[in-house]
């Protein structure tokens, strides 16, 4: 078997000492491979530079530190910068409160003898490292970028910053990480990795869980600058509509698109409109901010459905339980 060069790239805003302890946990567990990365990269976008004075892996050789002056406010900017910063041809992300299995690696190897992009099975872990979502199982080691894409759209395949390793070639050349107000939870380029599967006929799949997605903040602790949810609002429909004609195309027929039967797209709308309200809601209410908190009241101009408007309450409830009890 060939082996391929693959690059790790963390990028990371730094900042509380929970991030730094986590950061170290994740870089541990890079170090424990089956078989080795052959680049470690941190990207350290904090405002004082000085992230890697807190690592207890600050002069270790297997990790190569890259700063950006700090200066790099949209998060979008900050993962193109650390994919671009790699020294090899394929890349895969993780986040910096995030950790990889010790086989990780190896299963991209075995991925990248039968395609050029990969998906990575991430489980959703909370603080205790109990699972909380667990990806699907029993894949196919090979499908289409036509059935990748679909398993995406049908939130079969769980993706947002990591989960994915791809030729660094091709991810420059679909532009990176974009963020031209689609709708998307937090600063995550979700379509990204559309664009990227538009580059190969296949996607291999690794059929075991590979990495570990902490979810420690659940909607109150994002980074990056966000859309507002009026601006939110007013594409969603239209984005719904683009995603629908390109999955049409690709001869998917309508009624599988949008899970939850025929009223399904507008089920979807109603999903992204209430985690985008309660996103801009939670970061006003934790930054004193009043304008995300202003934004917050476009809910009723909004293309959600009377039947969506009625289980903000709940949710928003849900979402308070589980940041007191986390």
């Amino acid at each position: 078997m060939e082996k391929k060069k693959v690059s790790i790239v963390i990028p990371t805003v730094g900042g509380t000492e929970r991030r730094k302890i986590f950061l170290d946990k994740g870089l541990e567990s890079l170090f424990a491979q089956t078989i080795p990365f052959d680049e470690i990269l941190v990207l350290d976008n904090s405002q004082l530079q000085n992230v890697r004075e807190g690592s207890k892996y600050a002069t270790d050789k297997r990790v190569h530190w890259k700063l950006t002056g700090g200066h790099l406010v949209n998060a979008l900017d900050s993962w193109n910068m650390a994919v671009k910063s790699a020294h090899n041809p394929y890349v895969t992300i993780l986040g910096d409160d995030d950790y990889a299995m010790p086989y990780a690696h190896e299963e991209i190897q075995k991925c990248l003898q039968i395609a050029n992009l990969a998906y990575l099975p991430v489980m959703k872990v909370n603080m205790n490292g109990d699972i909380v979502k667990r990806p699907p199982q029993n894949l196919e080691s090979e499908i289409s970028s036509n059935e990748f894409r679909y398993n995406i759209m049908i939130g079969r395949f769980w993706v947002s910053l990591m989960g994915v390793v791809f030729f660094k070639k091709d991810f420059i050349y679909v532009s990176g990480f974009q963020d031209a107000l689609i709708p998307h939870y937090g600063s995550a380029d979700f379509y990204l990795w559309y664009r990227l599967s538009t580059q190969q006929s296949k996607v291999a799949c690794s059929t075991q869980n590979c990495f570990c997605y902490l979810h420690n903040a659940y909607i109150f602790d994002w980074v990056g600058e966000i859309s507002s949810f009026k601006d939110f609002s007013k594409n969603i429909i239209n984005h719904a509509n683009l995603v629908e004609q390109s999955l049409v195309k690709l001869g998917i027929t309508k009624t599988k698109i949008f899970p939850g039967g025929k009223n399904g797209k507008q089920k979807f709308i109603d999903q992204m409109c209430i985690a985008k309200y309660i996103q801009g809601l939670s970061i006003g209410i934790k930054k004193k901010n009043i304008e995300f908190l202003s934004q917050t009241r476009g809910l009723i101009n909004s293309p959600i459905s009377l039947k969506g408007m009625l289980t903000v309450p709940i949710k928003l409830i849900i979402a308070f339980w589980y940041k007191l009890t986390n």
